[in-house]
């Protein structure tokens, strides 16, 4: 056989391989009979949130019938089961997350159910005609599709009948052992599991916690072997051996897919099972918001994220003073935390050097900083183009955030800003002030002449005339 075409089927059947292996989402059973009660179950195979939303399932012949679907906008939990059918009102009185769809799968002739996220297929599954009946589902069993009776929403295991199991006699008196139409019990083959423990979310700058854990094939915990870890952000890390949580830090914003793979031996170049995750990375958006007066000094922390995010052992600053915030504190979305001078140790007055650090060690807001940027933007904004600034503000002078709301709405409408800081001339003033001061010069050298004139002193004989005779 020809050694490039040998290559060829080794790279489609690796990359086949590959899709098939790190899908998030799984077709796990198939009702496709009678065509009016058609549905299809799901199972996240992961250990977080996954959105629905992303994913459509269709069939071969949907390009021509329109049976394409989008899937639900909702997050299935990880390690659950959602199940899209013709008529959702069938599945009413279970918890199993349910979608709406016009599914099409032929009965009575062979199909493909497609699974997709975006344009990429991620699962496929071969329909024969007359696998299934209308009593049976199609269901992934031991890594084989065969027809047992339906199990929405549950894990695919065939069992005997109740009264088969129960009584050990079928129906017709006779050993049940003996019934050929009794359905066998399926044993599910075991296989080792590695789950990547972390959240779905994290902030630049800041350390985020994960941690692998791996199950064997009795579902016992795995600590001797090798984990490979590649954040998707360059970076990649080595673990030997009792796999403890660790901290990773990512620098810009954006979506990250972070693999996991264990290998059981340290020198094995074939990982025994692996994992991934998709990690999106968003600004910090902690900030000092607001400060208190020099009766009651606090300092107000705000989220302005839509999660929730850990400023445990991140400091607060100022003239030499250093606050660390204790272990586990959480700062809720949208939410604010302010902390009480008393506690801090602060000041009134040590408003115009707060810093907020990460743990890190990086600054994650600058309160003097930001309190002159928005001043400054404020007194712009108040202050026409036409109109001439006579006076310079020092930054000292500006309003703090107690004065200035971050969501543009001014408390005090920058009163003092107008009626003492910043000196405004109206043109009308202008004019009288002008009027005035040329009035006053122009009689000033009037008067100046005058007095000059009067000062003069005559020669002597210019008040005689000399007559000739």
């Amino acid at each position: 056989m020809d050694k490039k075409f040998i290559l060829v089927l080794i790279v489609i059947v690796f990359f086949s391989s590959f899709k098939l292996a790190w899908a998030e989402v799984v077709i796990n059973e198939i009702k496709y009979s009678p065509t009016t009660k058609q549905w299809v179950e799901i199972y996240n195979d992961t250990d977080n949130f996954v959105d629905l939303a992303k994913y459509k399932i269709l069939d071969a012949g949907a390009s021509v019938n329109g049976h394409g679907v989008s899937l639900c906008s909702s997050s299935l939990s990880p390690h659950s089961y959602a199940i899209i059918a013709k008529t959702p009102e069938d599945f009413s009185n279970s918890t199993v997350t349910l979608c709406k769809s016009s599914l099409g799968i032929k009965s009575t002739a062979d199909d493909t159910v497609i699974l997709k996220i975006g344009s990429d297929t991620v699962d496929t599954v071969m329909v024969a005609e007359g696998s299934a009946t209308s009593e049976t589902s199609l269901q992934l069993i031991n890594n084989s599709w065969i027809g047992a009776t339906p199990t929405p929403g549950k894990a695919n295991e065939t069992t005997a009948s109740a009264s088969s199991s129960d009584s050990g006699v079928g129906d017709d008196g006779e050993d049940a052992s003996n019934d050929s139409e009794s359905e066998p019990k399926v044993i599910v083959t075991p296989k080792m599991k590695a789950i990547i423990s972390a959240n779905a979310s994290a902030f630049t700058g800041q350390p985020f916690e994960m941690k692998a854990n791996v199950f064997g094939y009795s579902n016992e915990n795995v600590v001797l072997g090798r984990a490979y870890w590649n954040f998707g952000d360059g970076s990649s890390f080595e673990q030997i051996n009792n796999f403890e949580k660790f901290y990773h830090t990512y620098y810009y914003p954006g979506d990250y897919v972070v693999f996991l793979e264990y290998y059981k031996n340290n020198s094995s170049q074939t990982p025994e099972v692996k994992n991934k995750i998709v990690i999106k990375v968003v600004p910090t958006t902690v900030v000092i918001s607001r400060v208190g007066n020099e009766k009651d000094f606090f300092v107000e922390l705000s989220n302005n994220a839509s999660s929730d995010i850990d400023v445990s052992n991140w400091v607060i600053n100022a003239n030499g003073k250093t606050f660390i915030l204790p272990k586990n504190s959480v700062i809720m979305a949208k939410k604010p935390m302010i902390i009480s001078g008393k506690i801090t140790g602060f000041n009134y007055g040590d408003q115009y050097n707060l810093k907020l650090l990460s743990s890190t060690g990086e600054t994650v807001f600058d309160y003097r900083a930001s309190v002159s940027s928005i001043s400054k933007a404020s007194v712009k904004s108040k202050i026409s183009t036409s109109t001439p600034i006579v006076s310079i503000i020092p930054d000292e002078q500006f309003p703090t955030l107690t004065d200035l709301n971050l969501n543009g709405s001014a408390e005090n409408s920058l009163a003092s800003v107008d009626s003492a800081d910043v000196v405004k001339y109206y043109p009308i003033r202008i004019y009288i002030l002008t009027f005035i001061l040329t009035i006053f010069v122009g009689g000033c050298a009037g008067l100046v002449y005058f007095i000059r004139q009067r000062n003069v002193v005559s020669n002597t004989g210019d008040d005689f005339k000399i007559l000739d005779e």
